[in-house]
């Protein structure tokens, strides 16, 4: 099985359920599944094919996830881009990984030109220079296409580490290595069905996030995406949004902490939280767990290369 077999079952079944949710969009798994295939259909028509890398340097947002499919319905390989890195950093990925594409966006766009080494394509999600293609234009003038990359082509990111030892090094991920923990360990563990409702408060560049990206192709699960962490915002978008499943590092249970201690009643439809990241003090844990004592708390270790190694429940 691949990841687009997985989202196309489920574009199929419940074409007119939500997949993304994101500062006010609301997108269906159908329209997902189109607008990525009109996008596939546009990177190939400007060269893009199999195993070809294509970086994806933006912050939190819908166009995040609908540049991944697009880029894995093709065949070719994602290089998240961490919106913090310096120019240099930036520099030094795009040269590494030399793809043959970019997604940008306004806010990272000075970074981007700084940093060198652009790609032969260059794609913006918004406000296009005169140098750029527009993402919306894109998908406006074409048709869905329909790809079919060899079985062979298995890989389908290229994550680099924070490099504490030495140059940041690029760990390649096969589609595999996303949806047998992602796509079926978590079902198990967490008990994650295409009800529940996923709030994302880290960026989808790490792996922390991307892992609800998988969760939402593979087990159907509807993801709602906080552009930036904020305690009150998440708990606002808790209540409003009804989420099943919230996704943080511990630092971000911490900053959360006075908000659930606080209005109890807006985590109400809340039934697991996930962590990772760090070790997750006990205090917190025991503090949440007095103010939420319906929610199950998830914490486990993992690495960028392999994903989640152990977990405590």
């Amino acid at each position: 099985m691949k990841l687009p077999a997985f989202f196309a079952a489920h574009a199929a079944a419940t074409p007119d359920r939500e997949a993304l949710v994101c500062e006010g969009l609301r997108t269906t798994f159908a329209e997902l599944d189109r607008r990525s295939s009109c996008l596939g259909a546009a990177l190939a028509q400007h060269g893009v094919g199999v195993g070809d890398r294509v970086a994806i340097y933006l912050p939190n947002c819908a166009e995040f996830v609908l540049a991944f499919v697009a880029i894995v319905k093709l065949g070719a390989i994602a290089v998240p881009i961490g919106t913090r890195l310096s120019a240099s950093e930036v520099g030094y990925v795009l040269a590494d990984s030399a793809p043959r594409a970019a997604f940008i966006h306004p806010d990272t766009r000075a970074t981007f030109i700084a940093a060198g080494n652009t790609p032969p394509v260059v794609i913006a999600v918004a406000s296009p220079t005169p140098a750029e293609l527009s993402l919306q234009a894109l998908v406006a003038a074409h048709a869905p296409g329909r790809f079919d990359p060899p079985v062979e082509a298995d890989d389908c990111m290229i994550c680099y580490t924070s490099g504490t030892t030495g140059k940041p090094k690029g760990a390649v991920l096969t589609q595999a290595n996303y949806f047998i923990p992602n796509g079926y360990i978590n079902a198990i563990e967490w008990g994650l069905t295409a009800a529940d409702r996923q709030l994302i408060t880290t960026p989808l560049t790490h792996r922390t996030a991307f892992g609800r990206v998988i969760n939402m192709m593979c087990l159907g699960t509807t993801l709602v995406i906080l552009p930036k962490f904020d305690p009150r915002e998440t708990a606002r978008l808790c209540a409003a949004e009804r989420i099943t499943v919230l996704s943080m590092v511990p630092t971000v249970g911490r900053m959360l902490l006075p908000e659930i201690e606080a209005s109890a009643r807006s985590f109400a439809s809340l039934r697991v939280m996930v962590a990772t990241g760090e070790a997750f003090p006990r205090e917190v844990k025991e503090r949440i767990v007095r103010a939420l004592p319906h929610v199950g708390i998830h914490s486990y270790f993992a690495m960028t290369e392999c994903g989640a190694l152990t977990s405590l429940g």
